[in-house]
């Protein structure tokens, strides 16, 4: 598991963009469509992939020596932020309303993480930008902590009561479970499931009889989550099937063969353009034709061709530079100590 992207892991981001976009499209063509509410986990499965997938990087990193935290902030910063600044400006000029220019603000400066009543309010999906980045501030803790066994067993108890109690503690504080909901905390055992899913890759190889094993469980906990449709715990359980997935598919399996499809790697690929442009996609798309299968099909098509651009032009170069620029903020504290 050395290499720079991981098939299999793309894959994961395919299905769980794939389900993001059937819960705004297929929702605006059919909203009482059943078990349509579960697709909103696929944003789950993006949450535990992006964990397993950053700790694996800054164990490479850490086997060559000193992180350098820095150089991290600074390469997650444009792995994020010249794609989701285009998305904002594209819709602040299309659909200019009062006091836009507050929010715009809020966004740009990623002040939504405090202020989270401008959480998603501009693309309707960036709230989860907004967890992200939180999560990346919290990162350096939480993978010291992975390292730990009983301190990481710890974390996974504690975001497993938190979640359990967290309408609980919300309501209890006076707060909303509005602006609550866009914060690390409600989804910090998705997180912690991809830290463990790092944990287990790395100290343990199961044997082939367990890889069957752990890979029906997310057949069978797929089919209770779709028997049960949606409810507090389908995010949990998303979450379980994840970090299920990657441990099994860091062994070659059956799973790892399937998620590593050429079709479902580009998709992966391009998961996170697919992510930020299919609102604003549909919204012209549906503007036009009326929802439908037909529109829905055309919207998917036409998301695919501009996240495709989006990658290359916008999102592609933006990673490229925040390499450079870490390496050479890199370089320069060499030179200063």
């Amino acid at each position: 598991m050395r290499s720079e992207r991981i098939a299999f892991l793309d894959g994961l981001r395919a299905v769980a963009a794939l389900l993001v976009f059937v819960l705004h499209s297929a929702g605006a063509a059919a909203p009482d469509l059943l078990r349509l509410g579960l697709a909103r986990n696929g944003v789950t499965i993006f949450f535990v992939v992006s964990a397993f997938s950053l700790c694996l990087s800054l164990a490479r990193e850490s086997e060559r020596g000193q992180i350098k935290w820095g150089a991290y902030f600074i390469r997650r910063f444009f792995r994020i932020a010249p794609l989701y600044y285009a998305a904002l400006l594209v819709v602040a000029m299309d659909r200019p309303t009062p006091g836009i220019g507050v929010s715009l603000l809020a966004h740009l400066t990623f002040a939504n993480l405090v202020a989270t009543q401008y959480a998603n309010d501009l693309l309707s999906v960036e709230w989860t930008i907004v967890v992200e980045w939180s999560f990346y501030l919290a990162l350096p803790v939480l993978f010291l902590t992975c390292r730990r066994p009983l301190a990481l067993l710890g974390l996974a108890i504690f975001s497993v009561l938190l979640w359990a109690r967290f309408y609980r503690i919300v309501t209890g504080l006076g707060g909303s479970i509005s602006l609550w909901y866009p914060t690390l905390p409600a989804h910090l055992y998705a997180f912690v499931a991809g830290i463990v899913a790092f944990w287990l890759v790395s100290n343990y190889k199961p044997p082939p009889v367990l890889v069957r094993a752990g890979l029906l469980a997310v057949v069978a906990i797929a089919c209770s989550v779709l028997i049960a449709g949606e409810t507090r715990w389908s995010g949990p359980a998303f979450a379980l099937m994840t970090a299920l997935t990657i441990v099994c598919c860091s062994t070659d399996c059956a799973g790892t063969r399937a998620l590593s499809l050429r079709p479902l790697v580009w998709i992966g690929t391009i998961s996170y353009s697919i992510y930020l442009t299919h609102s604003i996609v549909l919204g012209y798309v549906f503007s036009m034709v009326a929802p439908s299968i037909a529109s829905i099909l055309l919207g998917l098509g036409a998301t695919l061709a501009v996240s495709s651009l989006t990658w290359l032009a916008i999102e592609e170069p933006g990673r490229a530079f925040g390499r450079w620029l870490s390496k050479g903020a890199v370089r320069i504290g060499a030179a200063a100590g």
